[in-house]
């Protein structure tokens, strides 16, 4: 198997700026005393982004590349929650333990977002003209 690690790189640093942006527009939102539903969508659809512009971007082993690339975003997923409790926001699994735990159960829907999206360029980029 082959992956093509710049086009993981390019979908991880994107589902962070995403994530990081859902992160701050809930942070602000909550200390106005308003929540929206935006920023509470955004590192998903961050993963679902990220997930098809690996498929877009790599050369060879494009799902295998989608599926390690869903391993880092479930990292992350973990790692916003971390920061989220670290800043003192109320957090159902705060603390070191708790975000291990956010990891490890955001992984299943992470895989499904990168992999899906990435499946769906893969075959716009075989079953089309583009």
């Amino acid at each position: 198997m082959t992956v093509d690690i710049k086009a993981i790189g390019i979908g991880l640093i994107v589902f962070l700026l995403i994530g990081s942006i859902g992160f701050l527009v809930l942070a602000f939102t909550m200390e106005a005393g308003r929540i929206m539903l935006l920023p509470l969508i955004l590192p998903y659809a961050g993963a679902a982004i990220a997930g098809g512009l690996t498929g877009h971007h790599a050369r060879r082993g494009k799902i295998f590349s989608a599926i390690l690339l869903s391993c880092a975003i479930a990292v992350g997923f973990g790692l916003l929650n971390f920061a989220w409790s670290a800043v003192g926001m109320p957090a159902d699994l705060g603390g070191l333990k708790g975000s291990a735990w956010v990891a490890i159960l955001s992984l299943p829907i992470s895989l499904l977002l990168c992999v899906g999206s990435a499946l769906l360029i893969v075959w716009k980029q075989r079953y089309t003209n583009t």
